[in-house]
């Protein structure tokens, strides 16, 4: 009898044990499905911010080489400015000598009309001389003195109109003169204002805006690397964490998944040991037990209940 009865309770308890252990069963499954998704998500998350900083990085790196071709043209340019004003300068200068060497023909020429009217001079002074010898010959004295009066007038007016020419050409040059001069000023002004703003663009390159922008984009990508370094080692931090989490919840659900088998192997056995009509006996009896448990503990918790509601009753 004693052993009969202890089947029987072995039996009875057998399900209720069976029952919670397939409970924690899906209940290890439902974890391990959980901690697989979010291990995955994690996974998606750290591609997503590990491109995310590739592409950032890619657009630093352009903006920083377009900012080096843009001070480059800059430079280019600068450069072509100033050869072709060097080019100005040299031209103007060479317009120049030729102007002085034409100054220098012209005082030539001067010396050369001044060393013509002495000796006309001289001349003349001959023919005076000779028309005191010669007064004897007054016809042709006359028509001496009608001669050189004839290449007189007409040598003066040679002169005079060499003369303005001569004055024509000097004004012309010292206007040009002038003009040149002002022309090399202006060059020279140029070559300065383009100096100044050649070392304005190289200050310009290597300015405060600059260095702090480029440091800005360095500050930048070192903090998304130092974050990236955090999160990628959090994340295999928490990968590792999950991995041995989903090793010990496989081994914890191969663990209970035997203990389950044990149970049903056992169950087998004792529904094989027992009879039917004992069996159905037994499962009576046992939902029996189970609907006065639930009444009692309906009741209790009723009680309870009824107490806490007369007691707050009480306190009010």
């Amino acid at each position: 009898m004693n052993s009969t009865t202890k089947c029987w309770w072995v039996f009875f308890i057998s399900p209720l044990q069976l029952g919670i252990l397939t409970e924690e069963v899906n209940n290890l499954r439902k974890e391990l499905m959980n901690q697989q998704q979010t291990s995955i998500e994690s996974t998606k998350h750290q591609v997503n911010t590990e491109l995310q900083i590739e592409q950032l990085i890619n657009s630093i790196r352009t903006e920083l080489f377009d900012i080096r071709n843009e001070a480059q043209a800059q430079r280019f340019e600068i450069e072509n400015q100033r050869n072709e004003l060097m080019k100005k300068s040299k031209a103007l200068n060479h317009e120049l000598s030729l102007l002085s060497s034409r100054l220098t023909n012209s005082n030539q020429f001067e010396a050369l009309t001044t060393n013509y009217n002495m000796t006309t001079n001289t001349t003349s002074t001959r023919t005076s001389k000779k028309e005191d010898t010669a007064a004897a010959d007054d016809e042709d004295d006359e028509k001496i003195q009608q001669i050189i009066k004839l290449f007189r007038n007409h040598f003066m007016v040679h002169i005079n109109e060499f003369e303005n020419k001569v004055t024509s050409i000097t004004e012309r040059l010292n206007l040009e003169v002038n003009q040149m001069q002002t022309f090399k000023i202006y060059a020279n002004s140029l070559i300065e204002r383009i100096n100044t703003t050649e070392s304005k663009q190289k200050s310009l390159l290597l300015t405060d805006h600059n260095n702090q922008r480029i440091l800005k984009h360095l500050d930048i990508s070192n903090a998304i690397r130092n974050k990236m370094q955090q999160f990628i080692e959090d994340s295999r931090k928490k990968k590792r964490a999950l991995c041995l989490r989903i090793v010990l919840l496989k081994r914890k659900l191969n663990f209970f998944e035997y203990e389950v088998e044990k149970l049903r192997k056992e169950n087998n056995n004792l529904k094989e040991n027992v009879s039917i009509a004992e069996y159905e006996r037994v499962c009576m009896a046992y939902k029996d037990l189970y609907r006065r448990h639930q009444e009692y503990e309906r009741i209790i918790l009723n009680s309870d209940n009824q107490k806490f509601i007369i007691k707050s009753n009480d306190f009010q």
